[in-house]
């Protein structure tokens, strides 16, 4: 362990090694399926033509940030929509809810703001980036004196 200027203890010999570590949600082959296979677009894609209102709402991809809500029903419905594609497991449904989550929220964002969109929903529901931004205030009191 060696001590930076400011006191901060820097563990070696091995790479960097985080001050805090995060769970990443984990696909599991249903997601990984329904991804190869296009059912998470084509379900979005569904989804937004058959709720024009909902999405008159969102003229600005903040809101849909904030306010769009993957709920239980918008789940259910999915569910059914993949049980008729024949690519559903409930055990892995169980272990992979919240990642097919954001990726339905990722692909319905895609059709309304292309890639953009998508990677801006996949960036604001990341949890290490979430956690990275919770500490930054934090950073403010780390000294970089030379």
């Amino acid at each position: 362990i060696y001590k930076s200027k400011s006191g901060r203890a820097l563990i070696g010999g091995g790479g960097v090694f985080p001050d805090y570590s995060v769970i990443q949600d984990t696909a599991t082959i249903l997601s990984k399926v329904q991804t190869q296979k296009g059912i998470f677009f084509e379900f979005a894609l569904k989804y937004y033509k058959d709720n024009p209102s909902i999405f008159s709402n969102f003229d600005r991809i903040e809101k849909f940030l904030d306010k769009f809500i993957i709920d239980e029903k918008i789940l259910e419905d999915f569910k059914q929509f993949s049980i008729s594609k024949n690519i559903w497991n409930d055990n892995y449904y169980k272990a992979d809810k919240e990642n097919i989550r954001v990726l339905l929220k990722c692909n319905i964002a895609h059709i309304i703001w292309d890639n953009i969109g998508f990677y801006s929903v996949k960036s604001y529901e990341d949890k290490a980036l979430k956690m990275a931004l919770s500490k930054m205030p934090e950073t403010v009191n780390i000294s970089f004196n030379k």
